[in-house]
């Protein structure tokens, strides 16, 4: 009996044969629009504290934590969006105070508006007095306070070099100011189907000992899956002049990796091992550097194989889980999706309940979206004017996504 001219090897040796023969790509320049799916090609930094201010957790009053309950007079208001710089607290003062606005000075906690009263006028008539509060109960100084850079500090990294960039991350990097992003460009895979019984999918009829191409289309669907940039070859039939010029066209094109798939066995017209051969070194029959182009040869590619272009791919830097966006768009009774504020901790609440309302609106485009997603103003303050604004404008699904608080 013959032996066999090349050797049969199992997965992981194809793997641990093409990874060791796969440089990383290089690094491009992106915008954050841009980002999702992308790998990093260098560390990601904050340039500033955040919060960069004392902000206030919650809506209610900025107090002096040692003065205790008690009624006080409001000697003014700190909002969201505005300095409280001009505003100075004394003992025995308080200011009315806003989520995320800044504390006043002076001001070491925050009683929230529930543990709160509006004090009644002296003589009856409202209109004349300042305005005075009750703070019905004590607070420890730092009380619903964000301190300075207590999410993330000035110059601290936010992101590896070598992270994907998935839909948190869109987040992180929007807050830290990173507008545009080094990140490794997608690798071009080219992928070629082979033999002479092979049909495209979309023959209606199938002549004699025809069958249709299954792989190119599941090859070409798990490298975009991945983060290529895939290009679809066709099918080279088994003549040798033909399937070379199939080779040169990728070669030509600058693909970093082509996939083959058929023509693997010991027939006289299994003719790609011995053409790779030809135009390059091999490896174990399992990969081939042609010219600039990486060559992953393989046969007809069952499910399991798969593993093997993935971690092909997740070594050139360019892999990415996709990740589902939702369409926003304004539809006056549309049900509403509402969100406060969401700090780092919250990404994980955040994530699968939008992946939740993806999955039932995916086939709503940006004019007719099914929700409606709006983040800020969800708290008790008097310009949280968001929630009786969709009150009246029809039925809504109000679903407030908010920070753990302890009671």
């Amino acid at each position: 009996m013959a032996a066999a001219r090349y050797k049969m090897i199992s997965i992981p040796e194809a793997q641990a044969t093409v990874l060791q023969h796969t440089p990383v790509l290089e690094s491009e320049t992106v915008p954050l629009s841009a980002a999702l799916g992308r790998v990093l090609a260098d560390t990601v930094t904050a340039r500033d504290n955040l919060p960069p201010f004392p902000a206030s957790i919650m809506d209610g009053y900025a107090v002096v934590s040692s003065d205790g309950p008690g009624e006080y007079p409001v000697v003014g208001d700190a909002r969201a969006g505005c300095s409280s710089q001009d505003l100075t607290l004394s003992p025995g003062q308080v200011a009315y105070i806003t989520t995320g606005a800044p504390v006043p000075p002076g001001a070491d906690a925050v009683v929230k508006v529930e543990d709160t009263q509006p004090a009644a006028a002296a003589d009856g008539n409202a209109g004349s007095q300042q305005r005075r509060v009750v703070i019905c109960k004590a607070v420890p100084a730092g009380k619903d306070i964000r301190q300075v850079g207590s999410d993330i500090e000035a110059g601290a990294v936010v992101l590896q070099a070598g992270e994907r960039v998935g839909v948190a991350e869109v987040g992180i990097l929007a807050t830290v100011g990173a507008a545009s992003l080094p990140v490794h460009r997608r690798p071009r895979l080219a992928v070629l189907s082979t033999g002479d019984e092979v049909v495209a999918p979309e023959t209606a009829n199938l002549g004699p000992g025809q069958i249709r191409d299954c792989n190119r289309a599941m090859l070409l669907a798990a490298a975009a899956g991945a983060g290529a940039d895939a290009i679809d070859l066709g099918i080279a039939r088994d003549v040798e002049g033909h399937l070379e010029g199939c080779l040169d066209k990728a070669i030509a094109a600058g693909v970093d990796v082509l996939v083959t798939s058929g023509a693997v066995s010991m027939g006289d017209r299994d003719l790609p091992k011995p053409l790779l051969e030809r135009k390059g070194t091999t490896h174990s029959a399992a990969a081939a550097a042609a010219a600039a182009a990486a060559c992953l040869h393989s046969g007809a590619v069952s499910m399991g194989d798969r593993d093997l272009l993935k971690t092909l791919l997740e070594r050139k830097d360019a892999t990415h889980s996709a990740a589902a966006a939702a369409a926003a768009a304004a539809a006056a009774a549309a049900p509403c999706l509402h969100s406060g504020a969401v700090s780092m901790g919250e990404r994980d609440l955040l994530k699968p309940l939008l992946e939740h309302f993806v999955q039932s609106a995916a086939a709503a485009d940006a004019a007719s979206a099914a929700y409606l997603s709006l983040t800020g103003a969800v708290s008790m303050g008097d310009r949280d004017l968001l929630k009786p604004l969709l009150e009246r404008k029809g039925t809504t699904l109000l679903l407030l996504l908010l920070p753990l608080m302890e009671p």
